[in-house]
């Protein structure tokens, strides 16, 4: 068995996959030994006899991608190091995982995420581990090889039917802590999901609740939360740009909620069509509140590789690693969001620089060659 050992293949979708094996690919890129293992064609016998040849110094999964043995998570049974890369929010995950393992390392996308982690959950071995590039992603900023103005990739979900739904899944106290909480998060844009959960709980009265029955509500009401606010925020960001054209690769729900000139629907794509589309997309859209309030989504730094200059709501983390490389803005402020759009979109002197500055800022700092250095110094 290789020093680093990389699950894949349980992911709830198929980016997992793509990020497995690039990851895979920048390890042995700088020279570490380094092996898949697809759990969907899995043999945990056959592992077992491999770990005692020799024993890999790492293992890793995406979110919760590991597997059990003797109805015991591996880990735990043999004695392994396991890095739990959340690309999610770690509430989704939190069951599958076994907290009180020494063993256990959860890499966050987000800083918030991680102070969630260790002030909420208590989870100790809890750092900040950004998502990454591909390093060998072709770069494109010629204007002749731009034939779309602004893209996004994302779906929609109906978060009026969600709202709906919980009057028959929830009591009434409940649902009172559910709405209020959307209208806190409606109304502060940068605040992480188990702040605005924590605000709801004390002014409905459970400000003093103890660890475990916190837990509970949070397992069951943040993922709630997040889901209302990430698909409002998002609909209300793009609803902003009213002049500027816009194609949306998602789902059909989308078109319940939008029907302006400006909007192309799209049907979804996988992740190396989405990179072909942004190589001839002069600007790439990202709206990305709750998925991420202070961290980074690889389509950003996909859309920097590619040459597409990237715009996106605000974060003090997005912030410091792009400055004036990318258009940032505060969805509260947006009043003139065609105008800035449109400097970017007729000025290809502009838009060049700031997609060359972009991509030599992702290139040197947020590759997953980058992020191997990261996690060996955890080994």
């Amino acid at each position: 068995m290789k020093d680093i050992v990389i699950f894949k293949g349980t992911g709830a979708y198929e980016v997992m996959g793509y990020f497995s094996q690039k990851l895979y690919e920048a390890f042995l890129a700088e020279g570490i030994e380094a092996q898949i293992v697809d759990l969907v064609n899995f043999d945990s016998i056959s592992f077992k006899k491999s770990l005692e040849e020799k024993k890999p110094k790492l293992c890793i999964g995406f979110n919760s991608m590991s597997f059990n043995f003797n109805n015991r998570l591996y880990y735990k049974s043999f004695g392994l190091k396991h890095l739990a890369i959340m690309v999610d929010h770690p509430i989704y995950h939190i069951p599958l995982l076994d907290l009180n393992c020494k063993e256990l390392y959860m890499g966050c996308n987000d800083v918030g995420r991680v102070n969630f982690l260790k002030n909420d959950i208590k989870v100790n071995n809890a750092f900040v581990l950004l998502l990454a590039a591909d390093k060998k992603i072709e770069y494109c900023s010629e204007n002749k090889d731009k034939d779309k103005d602004i893209v996004f990739f994302g779906t929609m979900v109906d978060y009026e039917e969600l709202r709906n739904s919980w009057k028959v899944k929830f009591s009434k106290p409940v649902n009172k802590i559910l709405n209020d909480a959307i209208e806190i998060g409606m109304y502060n844009s940068f605040m992480p999901l188990h702040e605005i959960l924590n605000i709801a709980l004390a002014y409905n009265g459970h400000q003093n609740i103890g660890d475990a029955d916190k837990i509970k509500f949070q397992l069951v009401l943040l993922p709630e939360i997040d889901k209302y606010l990430r698909f409002f925020n998002r609909l209300k960001f793009i609803q902003n740009i009213k002049e500027q054209k816009i194609e949306i690769y998602g789902n059909d729900v989308w078109n319940k909620y939008l029907n302006s000139d400006n909007i192309t629907i799209r049907p979804s794509v996988n992740i190396e069509d989405s990179l072909d589309i942004l190589k001839r997309s002069k600007i790439s859209l990202n709206a990305t509140m709750t998925l991420v309030y202070n961290g980074i989504t690889e389509r950003v730094l996909n859309s920097a590789m590619c040459g597409s200059v990237i715009f996106s709501n605000h974060s003090p983390l997005l912030e410091n690693i792009f400055n004036d490389s990318a258009l940032l803005t505060d969805i509260k402020d947006m009043s003139n969001i065609d105008e800035r759009l449109g400097e970017i979109l007729s000025n290809d002197k502009k838009r060049i620089i700031m997609a060359d500055s972009a991509r030599a800022i992702v290139e040197k700092n947020h590759t997953w060659n980058n992020r191997v250095k990261d996690i060996m110094g955890l080994v």
